[in-house]
């Protein structure tokens, strides 16, 4: 994204872990991604989002809006950004499965 004039700061560097907004964050907590955190801004009103996080035991962190807007690659977080995993936990069981699998 290139820097705009109009905008009041820099780009932030998003290395795709970071989801902004109400619906895309219900959307991927829906989807089984795994979602370490979700940083909520204070007083906002995220119903159905706060519902989801609370099933799928996501641990939330409530802050102040302004950090929010520090973090926000697009500025349009909507007082909730998740942080998704960079990678997908998998369990030691998982791994020697795998490994059976292929006889390693």
């Amino acid at each position: 994204m290139a820097y705009e004039k109009n905008r009041r700061r820099p780009p932030v560097e998003d290395d795709g872990t970071l989801i902004e907004g109400r619906n895309a964050v219900l959307e991927t907590l829906r989807a089984g991604r795994a979602v370490d955190k979700v940083f909520v801004a204070e007083g906002a009103h995220i119903g159905d989002v706060a519902a989801e996080v609370r099933r799928h035991r996501v641990p939330v962190v409530t802050c102040d809006r302004r950090k929010l807007d520090g973090m926000s690659p697009t500025g349009n977080h909507q007082g909730v950004i998740a942080q998704a995993a960079a990678q997908e936990y998998v369990s030691l069981d998982d791994i020697f499965r795998v490994a059976e699998e292929r006889s390693q």
